[in-house]
């Protein structure tokens, strides 16, 4: 006995050390073959962190473990994490891979994370498999990376712990299943064979276009399919679901004759369900108090799905569900729901939904001595009849004592609506209804603050849906919110002619009003007071007849503070009135902050009614001051980094924005101090004017760099494809060093900058049409400009170094540049500078070229060198001459600007021998000469042309102050003349009413004399 354990033991001993030590023998083979595969079937980014064997973890099946498996989806989805499982178990038939033939029988994925999405153009986000010819070309890989295949031989398969989203575009549909746990068993190597498969599912969300049907509900599903594949036919063994507490049954076939149709014939019914567990259905309901609900009545829910679906056709479906004799009681509530009554039924027996039919024969709900009841019946979809009928009549009060709401209410309500009629994209039913609400209270339990003496008193009807002949009224709306009232009228009349009347009047504590109806993620605090009374008609606003346009009020806020997503900075405002009128809006004494900036605005916007109700030309102007302005806290994260240096002068905007043509604005602003980035600007001012379509910055200066900074331009934008750009920079005495950090561009198109030292003048004109992404149309871009160096040095330069050492003149290696023009074009894609002069030592250089946009460069560098220098450069190039005193040579850079190179150095004059060259001396002396007496011309001119521009900028500035004053005093003196026509209209009007009055009254007078006279007894 002792001896047969001891080999039983070894046997077992043998067989665990077999299986621990086994796998790593087939685990760089698995994982090569694992990788080769993958390589050859999916266009995505596939990793894993680890790959484990194991013969224990689901026995007798070699185990593959894939840990930390991701896959990134490539374009179109490119980015998108199609994947992220903590870990795939992949079940591997053990004698089969020892014949070096892996066939998976299992499949197990562990707290998996999937986002499969479809596009508008149906495109899936999960299609990554390669056509056959890209797998026929990765094939062509090496034979002991493909040497073993893959099969499928799948007995069970296993989700634990899913996560799953699925968006469609294209349908408008979007899927959530949050904590899913799947598992399904059956021999799939079978033709026929039956599949069983258990499901649970925490929260379901599911959502077809605008309606969500599931939103958080549970499900449970045990389904047993008999599975037919040769004939491509799935029946219902087995079907049991449960959404929240509603069993359901399922029952049918489904068939797929081919690959264009699906045949259905399936059933549904919960045939044992009660009233509670349909209520189950409504998240609300099934998390507050269900468990102690009681129902009674009958529930009968049944329907079917059977047909053919194919392309845009779909199978007749039906849905009937009928509550009698109903009754709901909470057992913390004092009263029941009694007499619930409902049937309803949804038939489609055609293959579109034009044939659409619902149908609700009765609603009928009764709490208390309140009673709702209504009917209702459509057909069709595109061109829907519809015939409604709600009514109700009680108290509040009763709902929140039988139902558990979460707040308490209370109030006297009626309702009465009616709807009958053809509802299509240019047909209205006719309606007629109305609702009133008195000595209203609503209180939410988590929140302090009710709102009290709640009346609403509305009316509305539309004979046969004609706007011409439509009502609307809210005759009133009142409520009292932390001690302050509001109250409120509108009333609508004739949508053709828009005859409209409102009057809004009252305080509100905003952050009282947020505690009661919450903003996700929003906080809100501050006091708002409002009088406001307007009315008019759309013939009023065309014709601009202020005097049918009556409207007057303000509103004014104070301590408002405001933090939302979208407004992660804050914004605060200490006070602020806007007064309206007929003509105008009009903005004063608005002070706060944005984030970190403080802020004090005021402004007019005219006719504001005709831009909000007609869509009319809008004007105004607006002005801004402030002390600090960040504009830091306005840069997203996503498109600047700190270890990359800021560019001023590209835009992050991924498409043109097309300018109103409805909009003429003028803002101007002061600005103390702003901060961009790592750039601080002082004394900034300037204006924005938004007209015709475009928006032009005028007169925009500010001190930054060491100097002055001045920018002025357009962007004109009428539509998307024919948008264009035209600026000019001015930088006056800033410093060199300081400037080049913050422009990359510069920085691209001439590298030197960055190993300059000094001050400069600079002006800049460019301009270009744009492409509708915003980029600008290359083969458009064009500009000029004049870079006029005060004062600078030159220093360790890419293109200097290549020069020096080419030349052996380490005297080139340091440039000094005094009061030196740089005059440059933007011509065809190239920058082109024009000749200029510099010194290097007692060198100097005559520079001319162009630079490109591939960055290619190709520079002429002319330099006159002493003869005791210029003698080893000619013993060099084999030349045994005596040099004269000077001699000019010529030296072309080219390469690009990354890696410069001298291509050659040669005498001035192309080809010409060295003793030319000498001989030629005279006249290059006389052409320096002239040379420069052209250089000093030329600076005397900029100088002078300098001057001009700023004494023309002067006028033109005196000129605009001057125009603006005139308006501003002629706007004023016509809001006076309009004040004073209409105090003397008024004026007229009082004496005229007083006139007819005492006329009245004298007549009255005078017949009651007459009539004493005529009585026959005395009075």
């Amino acid at each position: 006995m002792r001896k047969a354990l001891y080999i039983i033991g070894g046997l077992v001993l043998v067989f665990l050390l077999l299986g621990g030590i086994l796998p790593f023998f087939f685990r760089d083979k698995i994982d090569a073959s694992l990788k080769a595969q993958i390589n050859r079937s999916v266009n995505a980014h596939v990793d894993y962190q680890r790959l484990g064997l194991s013969l224990f973890r689901h026995f007798p099946a070699l185990t593959l473990r894939l840990e930390n498996l991701l896959v990134i989806n490539k374009e179109p989805f490119a980015g998108d994490t199609l994947l992220h499982c903590k870990a795939i178990d992949v079940g591997v038939d053990v004698l089969k891979a020892i014949r070096g033939e892996i066939e998976i029988t299992r499949l197990y994925l562990i707290e998996p994370r999937i986002f499969v999405q479809v596009r508008q153009d149906g495109k899936a986000s999960w299609d990554i498999t390669l056509p056959d010819t890209a797998r026929a070309a990765a094939t062509e890989t090496p034979a002991e990376t493909t040497a073993t295949a893959f099969k499928i031989g799948l007995r069970r398969y296993e989700i634990q712990n899913a996560y799953i989203t699925y968006r469609d575009s294209s349908l408008e549909v979007y899927t959530r299943l949050i904590d899913l746990t799947h598992t399904g068993k059956g021999d799939l190597t079978q033709d026929e064979l039956l599949f069983r498969t258990e499901t649970q599912i925490a929260q379901l969300f599911f959502t077809y276009g605008d309606i969500s049907y599931f939103s958080g509900q549970s499900l449970k599903a045990g389904i047993d399919l008999d599975m037919n594949f040769p004939a491509n036919r799935y029946s219902l063994r087995r079907g049991d679901i449960q959404i929240n507490a509603l069993p359901l049954s399922l029952s049918g076939t489904v068939s797929l004759p081919d690959t264009i149709r699906t045949l259905l014939d399936l059933r549904f019914a919960a045939p044992s369900a009660s009233l509670k567990e349909l209520l189950s259905l409504i998240p609300a309901a099934y998390k507050r108090g269900y468990e102690s609900l009681s129902t009674e009545g009958t529930l009968r829910l049944e329907g079917y799905v059977q047909g053919e679906l194919r392309d845009t056709l779909l199978p007749s479906f039906g849905l009937t569900l009928s509550i009698e004799k109903g009754r709901i009681q909470y057992k913390d509530l004092p009263q029941p729901i009694q007499q619930l009554e409902l049937r309803l039924k949804v038939e489609n027996a055609a293959s579109t939904l034009e044939s659409l039919q619902v149908k609700v024969d009765t609603f009928l709900m009764q709490a208390g001595n309140t009673t709702l009841q209504a009917k209702a019946q459509t057909l069709g979809l595109s061109q829907m009849k519809i015939q409604a009928h709600t009514q109700g009549k009680g108290t509040l009060s009763d709902f929140a004592s039988a139902l558990p709401l979460g707040y308490e209410a209370r109030g006297r309500f009626e309702i009465d609506a009616k709807v009958e009629g053809i509802y299509a994209e240019k047909k209205l039913p006719s309606v007629e209804g109305k609702f009133l609400l008195k000595e209203g209270y609503i209180k939410l339990a988590e929140f302090p603050t009710p709102v009290e003496a709640l009346e609403i008193d509305f009316v509305a009807e539309s004979p046969e849906g004609l706007p011409s002949r439509t009502v609307a009224t809210l005759r009133r709306l009142y409520a009292v919110v932390a001690g302050e009232a509001i109250e409120a009228s509108l009333t609508l009349q004739n949508l053709e002619a828009l005859n409209y009347a409102v009057s809004l009047r009252g305080g509100a504590d905003l952050g009282a009003w947020t505690r009661i109806f919450p903003i996700e993620s929003t906080e809100v605090a501050g006091k708002v007071q409002i009088d406001l009374t307007t009315q008019g008609s759309r013939e009023a606003l065309e014709k601009h007849d202020y005097t049918r346009l009556p409207t007057r009020g303000t509103l004014t806020l104070q301590n408002l503070s405001y933090r939302s997503p979208q407004l992660p900075q804050g914004l605060t405002i200490a006070q602020a009135t806007l007064t309206f009128t007929p003509q105008y809006l009009l903005l004063k004494g608005y002070k706060g902050t944005l984030g970190r900036s403080d802020i004090a605005l005021d402004g007019r916007l005219e006719n504001y009614l005709g831009y909000i109700l007609r869509d009319e030309k809008v004007s105004g102007n607006l002005n801004l001051l402030s002390s600090r302005l960040d504009l830091n806290e306005w840069i997203s994260s996503d498109t600047t980094s700190a270890s990359t240096p800021s560019e001023a002068d590209t835009t992050a905007a991924s498409e043109v924005v097309v300018v109103p043509a409805n909009i003429d604005f003028i803002f101007q602003a002061q600005i103390g101090e702003m901060l961009y980035e790592k750039m601080i600007f002082r004394n900034a001012r300037g204006r924005i004017i938004v007209r015709d379509q475009a928006v032009r910055l005028e007169g925009f200066e500010m001190e930054g760099f060491g100097g002055k900074f001045a920018l002025s331009g357009s962007y004109i934008a009428p539509t998307k494809s024919s948008a264009r750009w035209d600026m000019e920079f001015r930088l006056q005495n800033v410093q060199i060093e300081e400037v080049t950090p913050h422009f990359q561009t510069m920085q691209r198109l001439a590298p030197i900058v960055k190993s300059t030292q000094g001050r400069v003048n600079l002006l800049l004109n460019a301009g270009s049409a744009l492409q509708p992404d915003f980029l600008p149309v290359l083969s458009t871009l064009s500009g000029k400009g004049q870079a006029e160096v005060l004062q600078a040095v030159v220093q360790g330069s890419a293109s200097l170094k290549a020069l020096s050492d080419a030349a052996k003149m380490p005297q080139l290696n340091t440039l000094r540049l005094n009061n030196t023009i740089i005059r440059f074009k933007i011509q065809n894609g190239e920058l082109q500078v024009e000749p200029f002069t510099v010194r290097a030592g007692e060198l100097s250089m005559d520079v001319k070229g162009v630079t490109r946009l591939d960055q290619t460069i190709a520079y002429d560098i002319g330099i006159e060198v002493p003869g005791g220098w210029a003698q080893s450069f000619l013993q060099a190039a084999t030349l045994p001459l005596q040099a004269p005193s000077t001699i000019r040579l010529i030296a072309e850079l080219g390469g690009t600007l990354a890696q410069p190179k001298v291509l050659r150095i040669r005498p001035a004059g192309g080809t010409a021998t060295a003793g030319e060259a000498v001989s030629a001396r005279l006249e290059e002396e006389k052409a320096k000469l002239e040379a420069e007496a052209r250089r000093r011309k030329d600076s005397l001119e900029a100088a002078l042309r300098a001057k001009e521009d700023s004494l023309r900028r002067a006028l033109e500035e005196k000129k605009r102050a001057e125009e603006e004053r005139l308006r501003r005093e002629a706007e004023e003196r016509r809001r006076q003349e309009e004040e004073r026509l209409r105090r003397e209209a008024e004026e007229r009007r009082r004496q005229e009413e007083e006139r007819l009055r005492r006329q009245a009254e004298e007549e009255k007078k005078k017949k009651e004399e007459e009539l004493k006279k005529k009585l026959p007894f005395p009075r």
